[in-house]
């Protein structure tokens, strides 16, 4: 998992947020979170790419019902909390990886 800097820095962009909230739900493809965010396609693939680079998701390849090229979905890459603890002579700012569900 990405560093806590790296994690700050991808959840700080509002749409990759949507993106993540959407495919903690459910794998989708790049064309539906489009539509359901309300952005282009190719800004969706642009944030996904980043997203991916930082191993918040997985892209899977699944193949076609129309019997053509393999298509690519997305899904949550694992499950993680970031904690920050801000008060006078307090600073704290962490990242845990979280067991995956059924452990």
């Amino acid at each position: 998992m990405a560093d806590i800097d790296l994690a700050l820095r991808l959840l700080q962009n509002k749409v990759r947020r949507q993106i993540l909230e959407r495919l903690v739900r459910e794998p989708h493809y790049p064309m539906q979170l489009a539509d359901l965010i309300g952005v282009s396609q190719q800004a969706i693939k642009k944030h996904l790419k980043e997203l991916e680079n930082g191993n918040f998701v997985a892209k899977l390849k699944v193949p076609s019902e129309k019997g053509g090229p393999p298509r690519t979905i997305y899904t949550v890459q694992e499950a993680i909390s970031i904690r920050i603890d801000l008060g006078p002579d307090l600073f704290n700012c962490n990242k845990r990886k979280l067991p995956s569900v059924g452990q």
